[in-house]
């Protein structure tokens, strides 16, 4: 059987580490119903916490050893562009926080995310000149206006991109515009950040899959 695989942050999986809530199941997760309706194994490279560095070095290790084919099918989030990890740095050197140590060392946020930018457009360019059977999907940029000529980047490769239900590219915009699909409803605030978390509820989730299944059914006969 093909496999469906994966990659990115706490988006890409089922989570929910919240003691006041119950769990959500594997099989309640949008990776998993996506991967049941469309006849693949599904094979869970996420990782909550994740930004690129680490997102991008897991695939590169499972082509390397050959762990997926040109029948497979990939799913790769780049977490949030403006997130920030090493997988070559000892967490517990920092005590796991990668946002002060990014802050402390390096770049400005807003060159990290167009880096970012840039570097996910170039994995799924390669990937699919390589033809291997391989979408992205964006979850955000936090409050950053990246310039134009980066975002053109995304642009090039929009045949790949699976867009939130109401066609953002952001899933995360269109998440608060539907915060009954959050795993705690909030609201934005007028200095750009929001209440509540932003993670999939169990309903967000089913949304999710409904909207996975439908585009990549499509782009998958469009090209």
């Amino acid at each position: 059987m093909s496999k469906l695989i994966v990659y990115g942050c706490s988006f890409s999986c089922a989570f929910q580490d919240l003691q006041h809530l119950p769990p959500i199941e594997e099989s309640q997760g949008w990776p998993k119903m996506v991967a049941d309706s469309m006849g693949y194994e599904y094979i869970d490279r996420s990782e909550p916490g994740y930004g690129w560095n680490h997102i991008v070095n897991n695939i590169d290790e499972d082509q390397a050893f050959n762990k997926f084919t040109k029948d497979d099918l990939l799913i790769i989030s780049p977490s949030y562009f403006q997130r920030l990890t090493f997988p070559n740095i000892d967490e517990n050197l920092i005590d796991g926080l990668f946002q002060d140590f990014a802050a402390k060392y390096g770049k400005s946020t807003k060159d990290i995310a167009e880096n970012n930018i840039m570097r996910f457009y170039l994995k799924i360019k390669t990937l699919r000149e390589l033809g291997y059977n391989v979408y992205g999907w964006c979850w955000s940029m936090g409050v950053l206006k990246c310039e134009s000529w980066t975002l053109e980047f995304l642009k090039e490769i929009d045949d790949y991109i699976v867009p939130a239900p109401d066609s953002t590219l952001l899933w995360e915009e269109w998440m608060l515009d539907n915060p009954t699909y959050m795993l705690i409803p909030g609201e934005r605030r007028p200095n750009g950040s929001w209440s509540g978390d932003t993670h999939f509820s169990i309903d967000g989730h089913k949304v999710a899959a409904e909207q996975f299944i439908k585009v990549l059914s499509i782009k998958k006969k469009a090209i």
